[in-house]
């Protein structure tokens, strides 16, 4: 009696792993699932990703037409969240005692809607273009 009673419960255990996984894992299948920085647009609250990168790039265009460069714009770490800003960001490269290791552009913002993060920069890393062979 002893030994069905567990198997009972055993049973039910892992029917419940199985549903439990099945549950958590819909999202990671899903076509609305996050599928990275194009997804991560500004919100009410936070300012996306998708918005800063954007910001870099045009100022990494401006930059490689004025001084027929060819950089190219990376992407800001997915890690970073910062708060919604209400002002026109700005932009300009990091200057190099910030100790960077890699080129990289500098996004600004003066003001934010968050009275305990008023302002913020995120760097943008850039690269050269790489060439075909190499």
């Amino acid at each position: 009696m002893e030994n069905m009673l567990a198997q009972s419960r055993l049973n039910n255990s892992v029917k419940l792993l199985l549903v439990s996984i099945a549950l958590f894992s819909i999202p990671c299948f899903s076509q609305s699932a996050y599928q990275g920085i194009d997804d991560d647009h500004t919100t009410a609250t936070k300012h996306g990703l998708y918005e800063i990168r954007e910001e870099a790039r045009k100022f990494v265009a401006q930059e490689n037409t004025k001084n027929h460069t060819n950089w190219e714009t990376l992407d800001p770490n997915l890690k970073i969240v910062v708060p919604k800003c209400v002002v026109p960001l700005k932009t300009k490269w990091v200057p190099e005692d910030r100790g960077l290791s890699n080129k990289s552009v500098w996004v600004l913002c003066a003001q934010t809607l968050n009275k305990n993060y008023k302002k913020w920069d995120v760097y943008v890393p850039v690269a050269a273009p790489r060439v075909k062979g190499k």
